[in-house]
C-alpha cells in the first residue's frame, strides 16, 4: 500500500513540473513610463509662483511683469495660474536665484550682480558704455547670454526673458555737469556694481535700499543716486531732487528664468505657451516699452522742475561723456582680469558685444 502512495505521489510530481514546463512564460516588465508630453487636461490648473524683490508699485510690475504673466495664463486656457510675490516677500534680492534653484519658487527675476562672483559671465550685463540702447542691450545680450551662460552659469534654470531697463539718471540735489561736479559727492548706490561706478568718477556710494533713499535725501545722508525717471515717481523722489544729468551709465539687465525641472514636468502644449512668450523678440518688446514709460516720466519731471525753477534735466555733452567713459573703462579691464583668472573666455565675450552692439545699433 505504501509503495502505491508513493507511486502516485512521484507521478502527480511529475506531472506538476511538465505542466509547469508547459506554461506559458511570464510576460516581460512593461517599460519605465516616459515623462508626459501629452497636452494637459482641461480641468488640471498649474500653479507657479513668480517672485521678484521690486514693490509693486514699480512700474515694471504694470509695464512688464504682470502683462507677461497674464498673457501666459491667458494662453493657457486657465490651466495656468501664476501668483506674483512681490517686493521681496518670497525671496529676497540676492537670494532669488538660489530659490528659483531650491524651488522655493517657480519663476523669479534676477539681478546677476547681486551674487558677486557666483555669475563672472553675465557680469557683463552691468558693464557700461558696452551698447548704445535698449533694443541694442536686449537683443545683444540674449544672443551672448545663449552662446556663453545659459549652458554653463545658467545651466539649472530656464531663462525665459531678459528685462533691459534705460540707463539711470543721476539725479541729485545739486547740479552735475563735469567729473569735477561730482567728486566727493555722496551718492546712493544700489549694490557692488553702483559702487565700482560711483568710486570711479570719484564720488562716495553709500549703499541703501531704494525705499530708504527719500528719507537720506530729505535729511542729507545722500546728495543723489543712480535710478530711472520711473523710480523717481514711484518713490516720490521728485519732491528732495533738484536736478538729473544723463550721462550714460549703462543698461542694467535681470533675467526672468523658470526652474529648470518644473519647466521640464510641464505638458508639451503649456511649454509652448511659455516659449511662446519667451525669447529675444519679447525680451526686447517689454523692455522697449519700458524704455517708452521711462521718456514719459522723463518729461513729467522736467515739467516739474520748469515749474519749481530747478535746474532740472542735463545731458553730458559729447566731449564730456568721453571724460567719463575713459574714467569707467577701468571696470572693463577689471572684469576682464576676473574672468580670465578664471579661465573663462571673457575677452571673446566682450568682442561678440561689441559687434552686437554694432549690429543692432
Amino acid at each position: 500500500m505504501k509503495r502505491v502512495l508513493v507511486i502516485i505521489l512521484a507521478v502527480l510530481v511529475i506531472g506538476g513540473l511538465l505542466l509547469c514546463g508547459c506554461a506559458a512564460p511570464e510576460p516581460a516588465p512593461a517599460p519605465a513610463t516616459a515623462p508626459s508630453s501629452e497636452p494637459s487636461e482641461p480641468g488640471q490648473v498649474i500653479e507657479l509662483k513668480f517672485s521678484y524683490h521690486t514693490p509693486p508699485q514699480a512700474s515694471i510690475v504694470p509695464s512688464y511683469l504682470q502683462p507677461w504673466a497674464d498673457k501666459i495664463e491667458e494662453e493657457s486656457g486657465g490651466r495656468v495660474k501664476i501668483t506674483h510675490y512681490a517686493g521681496g516677500t518670497l525671496v529676497k534680492l540676492p537670494d532669488q536665484y538660489a530659490g528659483l534653484k531650491s524651488g522655493l519658487s517657480d519663476i523669479a527675476l534676477i539681478e546677476t550682480e547681486q551674487t558677486p562672483g557666483q555669475f563672472p559671465l553675465s557680469e557683463i550685463n552691468a558693464l557700461p558704455y558696452v551698447f548704445p540702447s535698449i533694443e541694442a542691450t536686449a537683443r545683444s545680450l540674449w544672443e551672448l547670454h545663449e552662446k556663453y551662460t545659459f549652458n554653463t552659469e545658467l545651466s539649472d534654470v530656464k531663462v525665459l526673458s531678459l528685462w533691459t531697463m534705460p540707463s539711470p539718471y543721476l539725479h541729485s540735489t545739486k547740479v552735475i555737469h563735469t567729473l569735477e561736479d561730482i567728486k566727493g559727492m555722496k551718492i546712493r548706490s544700489g549694490g557692488e556694481t553702483d559702487s565700482v561706478i560711483l568710486q570711479a568718477v570719484g564720488a562716495t556710494p553709500v549703499e541703501m535700499a531704494t525705499g530708504d533713499l527719500y528719507t537720506a535725501l530729505q535729511k542729507g545722508l545722500v546728495e543723489g543716486a543712480f535710478i530711472t525717471a520711473q523710480g523717481v515717481f514711484a518713490f516720490h523722489l521728485m519732491e528732495v531732487i533738484k536736478a538729473h544729468t544723463e550721462c550714460f551709465s549703462g543698461y542694467k539687465t535681470f533675467l526672468i528664468a523658470m526652474n529648470r525641472q518644473v519647466y521640464e514636468q510641464l505638458p508639451a502644449d503649456i511649454k509652448e505657451v511659455i516659449d511662446s512668450n519667451s525669447g529675444p523678440d519679447i525680451s526686447t518688446t517689454y523692455s522697449l516699452a519700458y524704455g517708452d514709460l521711462d521718456l514719459q516720466a522723463l518729461e513729467k519731471l522736467k515739467a516739474i522742475d520748469a515749474k519749481a525753477g530747478y535746474p532740472g534735466y542735463y545731458c553730458l555733452p559729447a566731449e564730456e561723456a568721453a571724460r567719463w567713459k575713459t574714467a569707467l573703462k577701468p571696470i572693463w579691464d577689471k572684469w576682464l582680469e576676473g574672468t580670465k583668472a578664471k579661465n573663462l573666455p571673457g575677452e571673446e565675450m566682450l568682442e561678440d558685444a561689441q559687434k552686437l552692439a554694432e549690429k543692432y545699433r
